[in-house]
Order: C-alpha cells, then sequence, then structure tokens
C-alpha cells in the first residue's frame, strides 16, 4: 500500500539527496539514544523509496536494507503516529517479515520521520527479540525532531548558489 502524496513524497526524498549517503553523526546518536532510551538492542532511521527501506543509521543490526514490500518501516510510515507490534510472531502484520523469522524479532516500534511539510520519507525504529508493550513513559511521537529534518546535500546548496540572478 501506498501513501497517498507518494509522487510528492519521493520527490522530497530526492531533494534532500540522502539516500545512500555515508554515516552522519547527527543520524547516528539518533539511533543510539533510541536504543538507549528504549533499552533495545537495535535502533535505527530508515528511508524508504521506491523499491526499498534503506537504513541510514542502525545499532545492533548488520542489515543496509530491506525490500519495500517487506519492510516493517514501509507500514509504519504510512502512519502518523506511533506505529508498534507488541509481539511480531504473533501478529499477522508481520510475522512473515524476514526480521521476524529470522532474526527472532517480537518487538517492534516506530515512528515516522516527518518533513516540515509532513511527508513521511522514513521512520525512527526500534527493536527487541523480547515481546513488550510501550510504556506510558516511553513517549515517542510522529515529529521528527528538528535536529534530523534533512537538509538538502551541499550540492543542492551550491547549484542553488550558482543559479544566475533574475536581476
Amino acid at each position: 500500500m501506498l501513501p497517498e502524496n507518494e509522487a510528492e513524497r519521493l520527490s522530497a526524498l530526492r531533494r534532500y539527496e540522502i539516500l545512500d549517503t555515508p554515516p552522519e553523526p547527527a543520524f547516528d546518536r539518533i539511533a543510539e539514544m533510541a536504543a538507549n532510551f528504549f533499552h533495545v538492542p537495535m535502533a535505527g532511521v530508515s528511508l524508504v523509496d521506491e523499491d526499498r527501506v534503506w537504513f541510514k543509521s542502525r545499532v545492533g543490526i548488520n542489515v543496509h536494507q530491506t525490500a519495500r514490500d517487506a519492510g516493517l518501516c514501509s507500514s509504519a510510515m504510512l502512519s502518523q503516529g506511533v506505529y508498534h507490534l507488541s509481539d511480531a510472531a504473533h501478529d499477522q502484520r508481520a510475522v512473515r517479515h524476514s526480521f521476524v523469522a529470522d532474526l527472532g524479532i517480537r518487538f517492534y516500534a516506530a515512528a515516522p520521520l516527518r518533513t516540515h511539510e509532513s511527508l513521511n520519507l522514513g521512520t525512527v525504529w526500534v527493536l527487541d527479540q523480547n515481546p513488550r508493550e510501550l510504556a506510558p513513559e516511553e513517549p515517542v511521537t510522529g515529529a521528527m525532531p528538528s535536529e534530523l529534518e534533512p537538509q538538502p546535500s551541499t550540492k543542492a546548496l551550491d547549484d542553488t548558489r550558482n543559479k544566475p540572478s533574475d536581476r
């Protein structure tokens, strides 16, 4: 299932020129903070393009991407708030997912990475091999932390600066 604004969302994702880029400290900090805050062994930041879920940052997992149609993050990205599975092994939405079947993932929670234009580009997520509920004191929100707002690449900024003026 695709969001109604898929073309606009993909255009925004491309505009940020962030796919397939090297690790960045801001994204790595968010993944590490999420893992520590939720006391889980795995966390990350994902971006969803036409065909895949690509992990911009990840902690505790050595997977760089998954197919979009099989990605837990693809489902989470469609929500406007927190998406979570308390026990993915018993949830029909995820029971066939490779992370559940092959890695033994039981708990999954994610919030969309949303631009200031309200376009969901991906998610900030946490995983655990033990089932659990989100506790009330675990305030996960769907809003993108300002330090995670993707910035257009330096190349895109340079291209803008080098355009002739309309004077």
